[in-house]
């Protein structure tokens, strides 16, 4: 495991997996609050890349704004 890999969480990866939409996602059914884990992502990527070097193709900085 490099460390790009130990800085992704299975959920966050997850998230990205999803492509940061939160429509029919379970962790939206266990807040208590809105959940900004689609942030998180973004600064993942941002600081460490996309996680294993893949490249998901349904993720784009847009998704940011």
């Amino acid at each position: 495991m490099d460390m790009n890999e130990r800085k992704w969480s299975k959920i966050a990866i997850e998230c990205l997996n999803r492509g940061c939409i939160c429509d029919g996602c379970h962790i939206q059914d266990i807040m208590e609050s809105k959940c900004r884990l689609k942030y998180t992502v973004i600064e993942l990527v941002k600081k460490w890349g996309m996680p294993n070097g893949n490249n998901y193709s349904r993720f784009s900085e847009e998704d940011e704004r």
